[in-house]
């Protein structure tokens, strides 16, 4: 039943636009001062005695990836400029911050170190990103304003983001909508929801349990069956409803916390607003500081050549 956190897109979302660590690790290793970041006699690796160098790679990789990386680390020099032009100074608290939000969005700090690993990047090149994306949100946010109107469409398009209630739950899952209606029946009629679990349910993992699925919060389990299961009362029974499981019956044993209440989380919600906004309008200003600026790129000069 569980699922990788929805919001894992967020992160996804974020380390594709990232310089790719182990190809570009060079370039970013000289912007954040890594040690070891130079070429000469850098051995990585050695094949029956033969070397295979850090200049190897770079050789190898240039072509592949490298206008990419330059284009990059131009964009990263532009913000750089304009945050000094605009007095923007961002600090390594607000860059923990950051992390520490989206560390939360994706489920916690091993799921974050988990999809870092899984997509190649490192803790580094993470936090420079978000280096760079704070410099450029503090830059533009001041430029974008929204409505309270806004806000609160935001916030009811997006309540699950702030729902932050646990709910304890169990289900009978089965294959289909006429035996789902069955065991709904026979619950109203007073039926054991455990021993039916038991009997009925076709989710092996939790059938023996009486269908326990536990204790979660939003996002750990496929949005068609929070969509129900988050709406449902305490010891409340739900209709038969479909996931891509096949069918189910709920029923809600515990909540823990509120319902998100949009004036208690109103700001957080409108900083969130402003934040896509921001990057929506990310691709396009950068487009216009590399029109302003005076740029040579040999790497560009030799691929055309």
């Amino acid at each position: 039943m569980a699922t990788t956190n929805r919001n894992s897109t967020t992160i996804i979302a974020v380390i594709t636009t990232l310089v790719v660590a182990g190809a570009g690790g060079f370039m970013i290793g000289q912007r954040l001062g890594a040690k070891g970041a130079t070429l000469e006699g850098q051995v990585v690796a050695t094949v029956n005695g033969t070397e295979i160098t850090k200049a190897d790679v770079y050789e190898r990789m240039v072509p592949i990836i490298g206008k990419s990386v330059v284009q990059d680390l131009i964009d990263e020099i532009l913000v750089d400029q304009a945050a000094r032009e605009a007095g923007v100074t961002v600090t390594p608290q607000e860059v923990d911050e950051a992390v520490a939000r989206i560390q939360k969005q994706v489920g916690g700090e091993a799921q974050f170190n988990q999809l870092l690993a899984t997509y190649g990047y490192t803790m580094d090149s993470f936090r420079a990103y978000q280096e760079f994306r704070l410099k450029a949100s503090k830059i533009l946010a001041p430029q974008i304003t929204v409505t309270d109107d806004e806000v609160r469409q935001y916030f009811e398009e997006n309540i699950a983001a702030y729902d932050q209630r646990q709910v304890h739950a169990r289900h009978i899952l089965v294959s289909d909508e006429e035996t789902a209606r069955e065991v709904k029946a026979q619950l109203d009629q007073g039926a054991d929801f455990a021993t039916l679990a038991k009997e009925k349910s076709i989710d092996t993992a939790t059938k023996d349990k009486g269908g326990d699925l536990g204790t979660f919060g939003r996002g750990r389990m496929v949005s068609a069956f929070e969509d129900v299961v988050f709406n449902l009362g305490v010891n409340e029974i739900s209709e038969p409803f479909q996931t891509s499981y096949g069918w189910h019956v709920a029923q809600v044993l515990e909540i823990t916390g509120e319902p998100p209440n949009f004036e208690a989380v109103k700001e957080t919600v409108k900083q969130d607003l402003i934040n896509e906004k921001v990057g929506e309008q990310l691709s396009s200003w950068l487009a216009e500081l590399r029109a302003k600026a005076k740029i040579t790129n040999t790497l560009d000069q030799m691929a055309a050549g």
